[in-house]
């Protein structure tokens, strides 16, 4: 009688732990073993490189989450051209070797700024920027579009600059920025706005370098 009960009891147990079994949630995906730090840009697709990387350099591409951007960037052995990129507040910084990581030695390659979704892109950069501009940027400056010499591999991507205007009084010096640290310079520097990834969010890029050691082509807002 016991010896009965033995094995019903231990064909009983045999079927709930074949049961568990399959019931069990599967196990984590490899996804979760994707990293925020940077990682080849390989990782990302080659179709996301619009040019090669310099000599001794590799591109690889980074997500961060801080200020949810990706980006393609060019990490160097040859001290020449040796960077790190940093987040801080709501820009990435390139930041030479030889500063030690100091960011106020970097400078902003993108920024990101907000607006309320509804809002037209040039309305908010009238808002933004034109608007806290002294006399005579804030009367004479004006939101253009496409930005000059500005190309864009992308069609849902849309550039921007602020320039003077006809109604501009003021100086033209070489050099000068008549409209702001935001406004056209003698280096490229332009708005980017994608409302297919995001219609609150838009970028302030700053490609200014020989060459750019990030692919301003390949920015993308998560």
């Amino acid at each position: 009688m016991n010896r009965n009960r033995f094995f019903v009891t231990v064909a009983v147990a045999s079927v709930l732990l074949a049961l568990t079994a399959c019931s069990s949630p599967p196990p984590p995906e490899k996804a979760a073993e994707v990293k925020k730090s940077p990682g080849p840009a390989a990782n990302a697709g080659a179709s996301q490189l619009t040019r090669d990387p310099l000599p001794g350099c590799e591109w690889r591409g980074s997500v961060d989450p801080s200020i949810r951007l990706y980006i393609l960037v060019q990490q160097c052995t040859d001290a020449a051209h040796k960077n790190s990129f940093l987040a801080y507040g709501n820009a990435i910084y390139q930041i030479p070797a030889a500063a030690g990581g100091e960011i106020a030695k970097g400078k902003r390659i993108v920024e990101v700024f907000e607006k309320p979704a509804g809002q037209p892109i040039e309305q908010a950069l009238q808002e933004q920027f034109i608007a806290k501009l002294p006399p005579p940027g804030k009367e004479g400056c004006l939101v253009r579009s496409p930005a000059e010499g500005v190309m864009v591999s992308d069609p849902t991507k849309v550039t921007f600059e602020i320039v003077p205007g006809p109604a501009y009084k003021g100086g033209s010096e070489a050099g000068s920025r008549p409209c702001g640290e935001y406004g056209k310079a003698d280096s490229p520097m332009y708005f980017e706005y994608h409302p297919r990834e995001s219609r609150v969010r838009f970028l302030f890029v700053n490609p200014s370098g020989d060459p750019p050691m990030f692919d301003a082509q390949a920015i993308r807002l998560r």
